[in-house]
Order: structure tokens, then sequence, then C-alpha cells
């Protein structure tokens, strides 16, 4: 399951990696809620912002065996990381990629609102949690937007254990990010 997210790179950035024409402006998030405004992009070359959920069925994950194949309802959600909770005790773990670039989850546009879609754990979460977000490898991004369902990715990613500050929405800094010592 993935519950948090962070989007803090530039905007430069993300009209580079993503071929961005249009975006909304949006300062650096480090705890990215459910029912916050989510930065995906359906159409490509335009980025914007759905609340995160849907109100009327408080979805915010959908599992990918369950995920729509029209590409209609498809979406890419931009983030730069992810926080996943250990099942046994609640520790959060950040996840992002080693070189701190931006990159595409799987995600569903349900109603005014869009959900991240969840897979089967791969090694380096599988020992947190019994789901994932589906990273989505740069090539398939385009075959995510057309229905297709690709396998999930974690190469290039390190994650590391961070305190509980993340677990309250109101908290929005860097200080959610910080490794524990």
């Amino acid at each position: 399951m993935c519950g948090r997210a962070t989007l803090t790179v530039s905007t430069d950035e993300l009209r580079e990696i993503f071929e961005l024409e249009e975006l909304p402006a949006m300062p650096p998030r480090f705890n990215i809620a459910p029912s916050q405004p989510l930065p995906i992009i359906r159409t490509p070359g335009t980025l914007e912002l759905l609340p995160w959920g849907t109100k009327e069925r408080r979805v915010i994950n959908v599992r990918l065996e369950r995920a729509t194949t029209k590409p209609g309802g498809r979406c890419l959600v931009v983030v730069d990381g992810f926080y996943e909770w250990r099942d046994t005790d609640k520790q959060p773990f950040y996840f992002h990629r080693v070189d701190g670039k931006p990159f595409a989850l799987g995600g569903v546009v349900m109603g005014e609102g869009a959900a991240i879609v969840t897979s089967n754990p791969l090694t380096g979460i599988v020992e947190l949690h019994d789901r994932m977000p589906l990273i989505l490898a740069t090539p398939d991004w385009s075959r995510w937007l057309a229905g297709d369902k690709p396998d999930a990715t974690l190469e290039g990613f390190e994650s590391f254990p961070v305190s509980s500050f993340v677990n309250s929405p109101k908290n929005d800094d860097p200080r959610c990010i910080a490794p524990l010592a």
C-alpha cells in the first residue's frame, strides 16, 4: 500500500524528464497525504493536480489485479519518493531513486480524484509490507497509459527508516525524509 509520497524536485526537472508543456505551480512537498493534491499525467505533456482518493468511496489505492484496462481511466502519478510502514512495528521507511530523479507510479482516475495502483511487493519492500506502489520504468509509461499492465521495478532505488514525524499530514518539510540516526 502507498499512503504518502513526496515531490520535491524543481519544475524545470519535471518539465525535462516528463516532457511537460503545462504544469501548475507547485511548492516542494515532503508529505503528500490522501485527500491532498496528487500530481498526475493522463495526457502526455500536461501535469495536473487531482485529489488523492475519492470522497464517495475513500479509495486511495487500487490493486493492479483490479485496475482498469481502459486507457481513459489511467494516469501516471508523478513523485520523487514514497513511504511504506513496516507491518510489524509501523516504522516508516522512505523510498526514492538513488539519483534523486522523479519517477512515475501507475495510477487510475476515479471521478474527480486519483488513486495509486499497487502490486505484489518486490525484494526490498516485501520485508516491510505485502503491497507496493506500481513503480513504472520510463519505457513503460506509455504502455501503462495505453492499458497494458507492465511489471513494477525497484531498480535504482534505496530506502531508509525515517521519523514518525511523517505520520502527521500536517508535517510537510525536509524532516519527513531525514534518515533516522
